[in-house]
């Protein structure tokens, strides 16, 4: 799994990760690895449950070692003002039931993290911030994470940051180069913030670029 959500983090009405995953007819123990593209808590407070217990507890955890050393330094947090630690404490919370059981596994960028699973160097939204690029047989595609946040202002003009980004500079410059590769190379993107379904492909148009989403269709199956 990539990303697991916000769950109780931003109140009732987001979170419905676990949720959604039962309704598609699997558990979390079925899950045994959870993929972080960054530790922001819209996309980790989901790992943990309100009583600080892991919603998957058969799972590694794994997120980028830049990441890692950013969010859950103590003493990073501790010498910020007290507003600005929620973040901070949040992913601190959510990852804490991993690293004592010893399946927090930080990983370098490039690294296969999975088969078929290669760890991409997309920082900017984050010191550490990840995507992923998953291929089998000759289909490719990338989960991206928070490369775009809102892709009717970023897609016309990628050059749109939002408050959120810790480098806004770089993260213009990585939106750019993503959605040029992601054009040239015609390969599927996954986005946390695009709309549903969130799996399409991404073309130029005179106004900038353009979502495809994928069409619906059946399920494959051996009969």
């Amino acid at each position: 799994m990539v990303d697991a959500g916000s769950a109780a983090c931003f109140g009732p009405s987001l979170g419905q990760v676990e949720s959604n995953l039962r309704a598609s007819g699997y558990s979390p123990e079925d899950v045994d690895t959870v993929l972080m593209t960054h530790l922001h808590p819209d996309h980790v407070c989901g790992i943990t449950n309100e009583s600080g217990e892991a919603v998957y507890p058969n799972a590694e955890l794994r997120a980028s070692q830049a990441d890692a050393d950013f969010w859950l330094d103590e003493e990073r947090a501790a010498a910020l003002p007290e507003a600005d630690r929620a973040f901070f404490d949040m992913a601190q919370k959510a990852v804490a039931p991993y690293q004592e059981s010893g399946r927090f596994k930080p990983f370098t960028e490039g690294d296969e993290v999975l088969t078929g699973i290669v760890a991409q160097d997309t920082h900017g939204h984050t010191v550490g911030h990840s995507s992923f690029m998953l291929t089998s047989d000759d289909d490719a595609m990338l989960v991206w994470g928070d490369v775009v946040h809102s892709y009717g202002v970023q897609f016309a003009d990628p050059t749109v940051a939002i408050e959120f980004d810790s480098d806004p500079e770089q993260a213009v410059r990585t939106r750019e180069d993503v959605l040029e590769s992601a054009v040239d190379d015609k390969h599927w993107v996954a986005g946390a913030h695009m709309p549903f379904p969130g799996i399409g492909h991404i073309v130029e148009n005179e106004e900038g670029y353009q979502w495809l989403p994928i069409e619906f269709a059946p399920l494959a199956t051996d009969e």
